[in-house]
């Protein structure tokens, strides 16, 4: 079963050319309902020929499947971030929004050279960040971090091509002081991408040849699955979500 969303808005008529969307799905326990939040990166063309740039703007929108309609959301998303990570990535891996929180792991300053998490809060609307590990080297053009959760908490994978892979938890949600390295994977070659860790805690990457595989922590076995990716890294047609058993309908309340 599904259900059919209602048009957002765009306001196109401002003359903003071209339009990047980000969409995550997720849950407020505070008032009982599923929620879809969407902002809407709009690009302006110079209006005179002494601007060589372009103006950005950012439109934020929440779907009530409760009200069963969107609203636009007046706190706005951090101006000083300059990239969203997961543009050309997969979303999240494990339970992201469950707890009444949505997240993204963002460029700051326009240059790379700087990260945070940028969450935001289901039922209070307002947006927050989170700061990375201190032993996460803050820029290196080698080394990729990912977003994920593993036991129900947000967790942060650091690897690097023929390297090792860092995951560090965050054990008390928004302290920056309680993140912890709780696994350091290096008995991996070649190009793998860590995607994250399941339900069971098996550990989900990306091989040479596109494809997937799981790995065993207790046992220390690898299990190839019979998904291709279909692209080099597999993240621009391929999403990888977390599929949970339920009777609960998210259709609008009549």
């Amino acid at each position: 079963m599904y259900s059919i969303l209602p048009p957002y808005t765009i306001l196109a008529s401002l003359g903003f050319e071209g339009i990047d969307l980000h969409i995550r799905f997720g849950y407020d326990p505070e008032t009982d309902d599923y929620k879809v939040v969407k902002f809407s990166r709009l690009f302006q063309r110079p209006v005179t020929a002494l601007e060589s740039y372009f103006k950005e703007w950012l439109q934020v929108e929440m779907y009530s499947m409760r009200k069963g309609s969107w609203k636009l959301i007046k706190d706005r998303f951090p101006s000083h971030v300059g990239w969203i990570s997961d543009v050309a990535g997969p979303t999240i891996l494990g339970s992201d929004g469950h707890d009444g929180h949505i997240h993204w792991l963002c460029g700051l300053n326009g240059k790379m050279t700087k990260h945070a998490i940028v969450a935001f809060d289901l039922a209070t609307e307002t947006f927050g960040e989170i700061p990375l590990p201190d032993s996460i080297p803050e820029y290196n053009k080698d080394r990729t971090k990912l977003l994920g959760h593993l036991s129900g908490n947000l967790c942060v994978m650091s690897y690097m091509e023929d390297g090792d892979i860092e995951v560090w938890v965050m054990n008390e949600y928004g302290v920056a002081e309680s993140w912890v390295k709780h696994h350091v994977f290096s008995q991996f070659s070649g190009n793998i991408v860590p995607l994250g860790f399941i339900l069971n805690k098996e550990f989900l990457l990306q091989g040479d040849n596109n494809r997937l595989a799981l790995y065993d922590q207790i046992a220390a076995k690898v299990k190839s699955l019979e998904v291709i990716a279909t692209s080099r890294f597999g993240f621009d047609r391929v999403k990888i979500v977390s599929y949970v058993d339920s009777l609960v309908w998210i259709a609008p309340a009549s």
